[in-house]
């Protein structure tokens, strides 16, 4: 549906596994890729990767544009409800992006896609069983 963007997926291998809200993770992702698209504007890259640290716990899943980026006065206001730098938008979706993943007891982030656009960073705690892992 969107010829002249790039898709990536880069996963990494050793990802436990998470319990979560399969629907509610759905929404938050489409919500950050929705935004990647629009920022690219029909002609550039969208990625998405999956990285696991151990020392951590914590499983990070990454969406990444090469489109505008956002200043930083942007940036810290991104997720507060109704704040939007959309014509048409309602300031809605990151927020309930935040809201999701503060459910699932994470933290999302934004920053800057050096050289140019933005990454989503969220950041969820991996569960601890023995052999729970997708390869």
């Amino acid at each position: 549906g969107h010829k002249g963007i790039n898709f990536q997926f880069r996963p990494e291998g050793g990802v436990p596994l998470l319990e979560l809200d399969r629907d509610q993770m759905k929404r938050a992702l489409m919500n950050l890729i929705d935004n990647a698209v629009a920022a690219v504007e029909e002609r550039g890259e969208v990625s998405i990767s999956t990285k696991y640290d151990s020392s951590l716990g914590k499983v990070q899943l990454e969406v990444a544009d090469n489109g505008c980026g956002r200043s930083p006065e942007v940036r810290e206001r991104i997720f507060e409800p109704y704040f939007s730098t959309k014509k048409d938008g309602t300031g809605l979706g990151l927020a309930i992006v935040s809201a999701i993943v503060a459910d699932h007891h994470g933290y999302v982030r934004v920053r800057q896609n050096d050289p140019k656009g933005s990454r989503f960073i969220i950041e969820l705690p991996a569960e601890q069983r023995a052999n729970a892992v997708v390869a």
